[in-house]
């Protein structure tokens, strides 16, 4: 199961409609541990506005 869930997954390039992504979010919420994903990657990331504003150098 593992191994069909790995090779179904969304990389990195590949593009999605609205739809798509809409659906994605819908269906995180279903899952078990949604903070990270079979590998122990971070699946979503908190920023706050102090951050994204060093990020883009407007500190």
């Amino acid at each position: 199961m593992f191994l069909m869930a790995f090779h179904a997954a969304i990389r990195t390039g590949d593009c999605l409609t609205p739809e798509q992504m809409a659906a994605l979010v819908e269906q995180r919420q279903l899952a078990d541990d949604t903070h990270h994903c079979p590998h122990g990657r971070p699946t979503a990331l908190l920023f706050s506005r102090h951050d994204l504003e060093r990020q883009f150098r407007r500190v």
